[in-house]
């Protein structure tokens, strides 16, 4: 994980520590492994894989640290309190904030940690000041999602880096958001709310707008103009989050799992998983439990 680890070096900054694909993090294999790495000015994007119960100890960051968690499951001990991280969730951490983590198994994450110029440069040199510590926090996960997808093809072109940097930029101004001022109001976060807890529901934007008592045109632009995407792109995001959840802690079948988050069908829930992750769902399951698996 890129950290700065007080037990090894109380002077180690990772983000200037050159970053080798497959070596070992810190040179210790105990802690897991560099899988994939790409820097943008002193902005670094890490994916590393970490053993069953590989340990870090009490450490910071010297730049805001987020992470999603892609496969396995990890604990956070910070300020004496705990909290676990599963697939499609994301943990949010402003610099400077002691923490210690452990993965209670095979974990795989994706690290992004913006440094001071790459913020200055995009107009956000404030983020500092303004990210606000949470816990594992799965609603912003399907936004780290689409930086991860952005991220897995950043090779395939030139559109890739700003496209890239685009979704970054999203996900930096939700994240700092109700700190701005003109936060949403109470009927948007009603409707947003209603949607995250009826997934698997068929939408009906003139019925969610009856029920929070808007025009549809008004819930559409307002929704937009608050979490910076359409109704369609939130629901297909957090459909994505909540069957990583599913797939990683249930024996349900894929079918199953596809329709119960409000997917069309496997098939439907497959090509998403492509599209974003590079994989299957079957594959997604049988890499979290480490165990021989044939696709469903």
């Amino acid at each position: 994980m890129t950290s700065e680890l007080a037990t090894i070096d109380a002077g180690v900054d990772w983000s200037s520590i050159p970053r080798v694909p497959g070596t070992s993090l810190y040179g210790r294999a105990e802690f897991g492994q560099l899988s994939k790495t790409a820097a943008i000015g002193d902005l670094h994007l890490d994916v590393t894989v970490h053993p069953t119960g590989a340990a870090i100890p009490d450490h910071v960051h010297r730049s805001p640290l987020l992470v999603l968690v892609l496969e396995g499951e990890i604990e956070e001990r910070r300020e004496g309190r705990v909290a676990v991280g599963r697939p499609g969730s994301l943990m949010v951490r402003p610099e400077g904030v002691v923490h210690a983590v452990r993965a209670l198994r095979r974990t795989r994450l994706f690290t992004i940690e913006p440094g001071p110029a790459w913020l200055e440069q995009v107009g956000a040199r404030a983020i500092g000041r303004q990210l606000r510590s949470g816990e594992w926090n799965d609603r912003l996960a399907s936004l780290a999602l689409d930086v991860y997808a952005a991220f897995t093809s950043i090779d395939h072109g030139p559109a890739g880096p700003l496209a890239l940097q685009g979704y970054l930029q999203a996900l930096l101004a939700e994240l700092v958001r109700p700190d701005e001022g003109g936060s949403e109001p109470l009927w948007l976060r009603d409707a947003r709310r209603y949607l995250d807890s009826h997934l698997s529901d068929r939408f009906d934007l003139e019925a969610l707008a009856r029920r929070v008592g808007v025009h549809p045109v008004h819930l559409s632009r307002s929704f937009r103009k608050f979490y910076g995407l359409t109704i369609t792109e939130h629901l297909r995001r957090s459909r994505l989050s909540s069957a990583m959840a599913r797939l990683s802690t249930s024996d349900d079948p894929i079918s199953a799992v596809a329709t119960g988050v409000g997917f069309a069908d496997q098939s439907h829930l497959t090509r998403a998983f492509r599209r974003v992750l590079g994989g299957t769902p079957g594959g997604f399951r049988a890499a979290m439990r480490e165990r021989p698996h044939s696709e469903q």
